[in-house]
């Protein structure tokens, strides 16, 4: 993580990170998305016995991943949700998502969370769609709670 401390405000972020993992996984030429999810692509759990051969290399760029989201990377944070509910049988439509959320990163590698002391009020909000799931048919929610701009919970 880099801290950046500016007059009135700090950022953090975790370029240098994300320029290691796209070279980690070759990713360093995707072209660059635009948001981490295709939203018109509805991933389904796989029940095919098959698919273990993708999970190792799936299980690897999902914990790369998923390590964003949990320090300063929020934008990535529903990507890696949804991607975590298919570690146990990855097939190559869960691969080609979860390599869009790195086209999306490459994009984005240096977007972070900026903190300013002249903005002190605390904002909170939450979202929740009806029942996306495919396969179990619950919906997911989601909150954020902000404090001096940048997200706290």
């Amino acid at each position: 993580m880099h801290i950046k401390h500016t007059q009135g405000s700090i950022k953090i972020h975790q370029a240098e990170y994300v320029r290691r993992l796209l070279d980690r996984f070759s990713f360093q030429n995707l072209p660059i998305a635009n948001t981490p999810c295709d939203h018109r692509v509805k991933l389904r759990r796989n029940n095919d016995e098959a698919a273990v051969a993708f999970r190792k290399d799936y299980l690897q760029k999902f914990g790369s991943l998923n390590y964003l989201p949990a320090i300063t990377r929020i934008d990535l944070a529903y990507a890696a949700s949804l991607y975590g509910r298919f570690n146990a049988k990855p097939d190559q439509t869960h691969l080609d998502a979860i390599t869009r959320a790195y086209a999306y990163a490459r994009g984005t590698h240096d977007t972070g969370i900026t903190y300013t002391k002249h903005n002190t009020q605390l904002l909170g909000y939450c979202d929740a769609d009806w029942a996306s799931c495919p396969d179990t048919r619950r919906s997911t929610t989601g909150y954020i709670f902000v404090l001096a701009g940048g997200p706290v919970s």
